[in-house]
């Protein structure tokens, strides 16, 4: 039976007290990397990556580029980079760092699900925010990567790895999504990151969105004039249209979701969950707002009709009454915000 997205987060200090042999995980799967770490590796890129990484792109019979070019450092880039330096000693990238830099590897405790075409500016300043809004600290949160905890020396090791995905999911217990634009978010049409969302759904993990500040107060901005857009982006969750750059490793997903749950469970249940973080999300931001913004901001409106369509029929209500009183306390009983 499928569990429920825990509403509590996993603390850390229970998350670090895991040993290996709560899990039939290889060791470097278990690994995870502090966020100073990545950003030192991330501005550490050979300036002259991004032409060769392009360059290298493989072509088919007609000399045409099997995958479009990469417009920026992103996460394909830094798994080519990475993938050159496994070649001599076939360790993944976790692996060899903490020889060098123990006190930047850990026991992995977030496992971030992203799409690699997102940018590696994003992927820091979304999880720097990330680390903000729940509190965690730096140096004890150690993010499971797929470019720096699985072996990438060749599609074998790859493969293996693979094969463990759920299971690493599993083993965090808590899930960051890193999305670019929540009203255009390609990073729920990956069928990795499809299954990632529903693997958290099902074994009970912490999941949250992470996306930047100022894609943050973007989103809040839009969301307060029309909900509409980021629910479809939320809603509109079609597993069988997910996109993979490898066709193979796509219908193999595709087969695990149909032989397991079927591909309507799965898209209602990631669908569902999305939409509840995104409750979250706004809920967060009206939180910190004085009680005579709170009450008579567009948010805390848009915010109920949400929680209406996920069927939280109570504290739609509650949230409606505090924004009509509240607007009559302070507007009046004739402005149009009280009377609308």
């Amino acid at each position: 039976m499928d569990n429920c997205i825990s509403s509590n987060p996993v603390p850390m200090s229970r998350v670090d007290k895991r040993t290996h042999e709560k899990s039939n995980l290889p060791s470097h799967l278990m690994q995870g990397l502090i966020y100073d770490a990545l950003c030192r590796l991330i501005d550490g890129l050979p300036s002259d990556i991004l032409d060769t990484v392009n360059n290298d792109i493989p072509k088919d019979k007609n000399g045409t580029r099997k995958f479009p070019s990469n417009l920026f450092n992103n996460g394909y880039v830094n798994q080519a980079y990475i993938t050159a330096l496994a070649k001599d000693d076939k360790l993944s990238f976790c692996e060899r760092h903490r020889k060098q830099f123990p006190n930047e590897v850990g026991i992995a405790n977030v496992f971030v699900s992203w799409f690699l075409g997102t940018s590696l500016h994003t992927l820091k300043e979304a999880l720097k925010q990330y680390l903000v809004d729940h509190g965690l600290p730096k140096d004890k949160t150690y993010f499971w990567i797929c470019d720096y905890c699985i072996n990438q020396a060749d599609k074998t090791s790859v493969n293996d790895d693979l094969e463990f995905l759920e299971e690493c999911v599993k083993f965090n217990r808590r899930t960051v999504v890193v999305v670019e634009s929540l009203e255009d978010a390609e990073v729920f049409t990956r069928i990795y990151c499809v299954s990632e969302i529903y693997y958290s759904q099902k074994h009970g993990c912490t999941l949250n969105i992470a996306i930047t500040k100022q894609e943050q107060q973007k989103f809040l901005h839009s969301f307060a004039n029309d909900i509409h857009p980021s629910l479809k982006a939320m809603s509109n969750i079609d597993i069988k249209s997910a996109q993979c750059r490898n066709e193979d490793e796509r219908v193999n997903r595709l087969k695990e979701v149909e032989d397991n749950i079927g591909f309507a469970k799965c898209n209602s249940t990631v669908s569902k969950v999305l939409c509840a973080e995104l409750s979250n999300i706004v809920e967060n931001a009206l939180n910190i707002m004085p009680e005579e913004e709170r009450v008579t901001s567009e948010l805390i409106v848009q915010l109920s009709h949400l929680l209406s369509n996920l069927d939280q029929l109570d504290k739609a209500h509650s949230l409606s009454n505090e924004a009509v009183n509240g607007c009559k306390r302070i507007l009046g009983n004739q402005d149009i915000k009280t009377i609308s």
